[in-house]
């Protein structure tokens, strides 16, 4: 009889055992699923792309800006062409996307658009120090998309707007 007893509840501590354990790897793998999701979605990344590198200049004190303010924020920049990154942006792979104004043409609804200006009297310096004067006014105009939500990417769009407003005050300080 002591023995189908102890038998018994042996068998019924393998049990709970092996129920807690079932639980515990339950609870590991959610644990490690969200942690993968916070990854994926909160690494507090901005991809910008643009048309033509040139634009960058447009948006580079707001992005200076937002580098002081958040540094923990990672700022990547690239380039393609203009249906390239309209595709990338509609896929959800660039946050956003500068783009000349004829190609930001004809956009759908699910696309919010911002022009921005560049400081006209900006001027280059080569190596040899000759001044080079930007003779192509093109209107940038910053392109998103609306259906997808992010906090990082607002929060960059909203500075550079400040950055556009400034520069329409007449606040544009040009450079030396």
């Amino acid at each position: 009889m002591r023995e189908a007893l102890l038998l018994l509840v042996t068998a019924a501590a393998f049990a709970f055992g092996y129920y807690v354990i079932k639980k515990i790897d339950a609870f590991m793998e959610e644990n490690n699923r969200l942690f993968a999701s916070i990854d994926a979605r909160g690494s507090r990344c901005v991809r910008i792309a643009s048309e033509y590198p040139v634009f960058f200049d447009a948006v580079a004190p707001a992005l200076a800006h937002i580098s002081d303010s958040n540094p923990d924020m990672e700022v990547r920049l690239s380039s393609a062409h203009a249906k390239h990154l309209l595709h990338r942006l509609s896929d959800g792979n660039i946050d956003i996307a500068l783009l000349s104004k004829e190609n930001a043409k004809d956009l759908s609804n699910a696309f919010g658009c911002t022009p921005i200006p560049a400081c006209a009297d900006r001027k280059a310096v080569t190596t040899f120090g000759l001044p080079v004067e930007n003779m192509d006014d093109q209107q940038i105009i910053m392109v998103w998309n609306k259906t997808i939500s992010s906090r990082d990417r607002d929060r960059v769009l909203f500075t550079i707007e400040n950055e556009h407003l400034r520069f329409e005050c007449g606040n544009c300080e040009s450079p030396a």
